[in-house]
């Protein structure tokens, strides 16, 4: 049994493009090309695709082999797979003869004795490249081709980076030097899993890519501090990668939108877990996530201002349709401008360098014993005490609150989405009953101050010199009663933010 550790890149025609010419140069000798033809099997009611067991033959070049893939798993981008291959004379399965003995059992009992028959299949044109650096070898396959099933055919150019041997962040440098130019499309699903999909009349491949909210993190009270640490970065890796493609590749708001997310989410991570992995590189990363939330924030804002507050006011006065039309220039114009950004060299190599980060452990500072303890402190501490200073900081403003005023109000705005970022990043290792409450009444308290920042975000826009509709004496007119409206809007939530505040201070904290 051997286990591949690799990284999956969804390519368009131009990305293979580039990728083929790059690629070519960089290789340290000529590719070999071979085609993959590969037909994959399992029980009528996919017993072995739901214990995530993928099993194939398949024809490479004149010879047959086959392969079970199990156990996959993701850390910050990169998927590890245990495999166990052997030869397949013309094609036929042979399960007694699967080398690794644990995974011929599994297989085994999963199929039990029912028949095996092919799902799907896939034929791929692999161009292959090996490259070598000072921390390993990596081979670049380069598969171009379709997926096949039930009649149905969907094409596929992926680009996968594999660690033949070293370290893996032999992966992130070579892929960085192959990937200057983006946006780079991170591939979670395995041709497997995307096989599965068109035999279920699914999608094999979406395009365009849809959104990626952050999930849901399981964090055990044992676990120690640093991989706790590697867990909430590789999620924040994960959010922001698949957004990155979202907001350039598609026009939904919903990209940018969850892009700033994800951004913040890995900023406040940053200062959570300062005290541990605190350094030159983290604080690097930090400020690249902050350049990019700026520029997704820049589209994002106009997103809101044209969807959520403008376009419900539309039958109230003619001159909203040509506010809204004003609007629509310029978050075409933020649109374009976000998507050079998200293309740029800057961004791909924010991306690669922090999924370097996490899987080379890149916070390790020689002879620091005192972050070795850190490091190996139960998550439990770590947690508790990052979440309570996140808390007495929004305390300290909310204490205050009757009497904050314009840039203190924006900062508890901040303090409580903070908290909140904090909270979620380790909800799996409190009680559900006392973090639900805690959780609904900062809610009820951030929509208070939401209210608040759409007015001012409002403001920033349609007062600013050369403002959307400025010089359209209707659509001036409509801005005007549009701010007045967020203007009574947001003097409504105020009116009740201090009895929300009250009762977010008297709910019991789930981490103490």
């Amino acid at each position: 049994m051997s286990t591949e550790i690799e990284l999956k890149l969804l390519l368009d025609k131009a990305g293979e493009a580039r990728l083929r010419a790059v690629a070519r140069r960089l290789a340290e000798a000529a590719p070999v090309e071979t085609r993959l033809h590969a037909i994959y099997h399992d029980t009528a009611d996919h017993a072995l695709a739901r214990r995530r067991i993928a099993l194939r033959v398949r024809k490479e070049g004149r010879r047959w082999v086959q392969t079970v893939k199990a156990g996959r798993g993701f850390t910050a981008g990169l998927s590890t797979v245990e495999e166990s291959s052997c030869p397949a004379p013309s094609g036929r399965l042979a399960l007694d003869r699967i080398p690794d003995a644990p995974m011929r059992d599994a297989v085994l009992a999963a199929v039990g004795e029912d028949a095996l028959a092919p799902v799907f299949e896939t034929d791929m044109r692999r161009t292959a490249f090996r490259f070598r650096r000072p921390e390993g070898v990596v081979e670049l396959a380069l598969d171009v081709g379709e997926i096949r099933a039930n009649g149905h055919a969907a094409a596929l150019a992926e680009a996968e980076l594999e660690l033949l041997e070293g370290a893996p962040t032999a992966v992130y440098g070579v892929a960085q030097g192959l990937f200057s130019e983006g946006p780079i499309r991170f591939s979670r699903r395995t041709k497997a899993e995307r096989g599965y999909a068109l035999a279920a009349g699914g999608v094999a491949v979406a395009d365009p890519p849809p959104p990626v909210t952050a999930g849901p993190l399981t964090l055990a009270p044992d676990q120690t501090t640093e991989a706790a640490a590697r867990d909430v970065l590789s999620a924040c890796l994960e959010q922001i990668a698949g957004n990155v493609a979202a907001a350039a590749l598609s026009d939904a708001p919903e990209g940018p939108h969850q892009l700033r997310i994800g951004l913040r989410r890995l900023r406040t991570a940053a200062a959570v877990f300062r005290p541990a992995l605190g350094g030159p590189r983290l604080d690097a990363l930090a400020e690249a996530a902050q350049k990019l939330a700026a520029a997704a924030g820049a589209a994002r804002d106009l997103d809101v201002l044209a969807e959520e507050q403008i376009a419900p006011l539309a039958a109230e006065d003619p001159g909203f349709p040509r506010l809204l039309a004003a609007l629509a220039g310029a978050r075409a114009e933020a649109r374009t401008a976000l998507r050079a950004r998200l293309a740029a060299p800057e961004t791909q190599a924010f991306l690669f360098d922090l999924g370097a980060f996490v899987v080379g452990r890149g916070w390790l500072r020689q002879s620091d014993y005192a972050q070795t303890g850190a490091l190996a402190a139960p998550v439990a501490e770590t947690a508790a005490r990052a979440v309570e200073g996140r808390w007495r900081k929004a305390a300290k403003l909310g204490a205050r609150i009757a009497t904050l005023e314009g840039e203190a109000r924006h900062d508890l705005r901040k303090a409580l989405k903070k908290l909140r970022y904090s909270v979620e990043f380790f909800e799996s290792l409190w009680p559900a009953k006392r973090l639900r409450p805690f959780l609904k009444a900062l809610k009820a308290l951030q929509d208070d101050f939401g209210a608040l920042q759409d007015e001012a975000t409002a403001g920033a826009i349609l007062r600013a010199p050369g403002a959307p509709g400025a010089d359209d004496p209707a659509a001036s007119r409509a801005a005007g009663f549009a701010l007045g409206f967020r203007r009574a809007e947001a003097e409504r939530a105020w009116a009740h933010v201090q009895a929300d505040w009250a009762a977010l201070a008297e709910r019991r904290k789930p981490w103490r």
